[in-house]
């Protein structure tokens, strides 16, 4: 059991990886792919690319049977929200455009980086939209259910700075693994003083959870150190338990899943390090 979770179907540890007219080729890079099931009918789903494939342009790391026409993606710039609509494969890029990706944003904004506006079409055509591991993303997607496969390297370490000053960040795992967020190789209270904030989606809005600090509720005998933070109170993340002690609902351990982003606020002044160390001690 010295590797436990790192659920990578398929994953290759590519060393010694062929060898062609006796000569051997040898790589350092561990590669697999993972699934994310995305529902349909226009719900939101908050997402995240959890391998390494090239530039992480979203064209590419969505797989050609996924991506079907009309779905929206909302990727974070700290602030807010850059929209952006496909039309389609070739649509644009059949009309000489960058991508086959347009500003989505309602009212418009026009807000995205080197956008390019086409006055025939009376749309302003995009970059690709890129996401790389440790980014998360929202995707509205109006037509049935679908499946991506994410294909790439696996990030064994990495360093993904959170901001301070009570600054939102829309944020996920690096590496892909099932398991609790205050646990190796997850990691991410690891630089957690406390009250921290983590927002994780359900499907319809955030479950939100308060870090009250390591050992604080655990050393009490609950189940984490997390409390239910929503404001006013609604407790309906499950498995809380009520302290009446301190007047909190102690929530279960949050688990992070392969694919799986989240919201972070920051409330201290300085910018949080999260580091992740994937070894097969974990």
């Amino acid at each position: 059991m010295r590797t436990k979770t790192l659920l990578i179907a398929g994953a290759a540890l590519a060393l010694s990886l062929a060898t062609s007219q006796a000569q051997n080729i040898y790589s350092a890079n561990i590669v697999g792919y993972t699934t994310t099931v995305i529902p349909g009918g226009s719900v939101y789903s908050l997402i995240a690319n959890t391998l390494n494939d090239d530039t992480n342009g979203v064209t590419e790391i969505f797989n050609n049977t996924f991506l079907k026409g009309s779905e929206s993606l909302f990727i974070w710039n700290g602030s807010g929200y850059y929209v952006y609509y496909y039309w389609g494969a070739g649509v644009g890029t059949g009309l000489g455009y960058l991508s086959d990706w347009t500003d989505g944003s309602y009212p418009p904004t026009h807000n995205i980086p080197n956008e390019v506006y086409d006055s025939s079409d009376d749309v302003y055509w995009t970059p690709i939209p890129t996401s790389k591991p440790g980014q998360a993303m929202f995707i509205l997607n109006p037509n049935g259910p679908e499946t991506n496969i994410w294909q790439g390297s696996i990030s064994l370490s990495n360093n993904v700075v959170i901001p301070g000053s009570s600054a939102y960040s829309m944020i996920s795992s690096p590496i892909p693994y099932i398991g609790d967020v205050a646990q190796a190789p997850v990691s991410l209270t690891a630089n957690f003083t406390s009250s921290e904030l983590l927002f994780v989606w359900n499907g319809s809005g955030y479950y939100a959870y308060y870090y009250w600090g390591a050992g604080v509720g655990t050393g009490l005998g609950y189940p984490s150190d997390w409390a239910d933070a929503s404001y006013p109170p609604t407790h309906n993340i499950p498995g809380e338990v009520y302290d009446s002690s301190d007047d909190i609902w102690w929530t279960l351990p949050v688990t992070n899943n392969i694919g799986q982003g989240f919201f972070m606020l920051n409330p201290h002044g300085s910018a949080i390090n999260w580091t992740q160390v994937f070894n097969n001690n974990n």
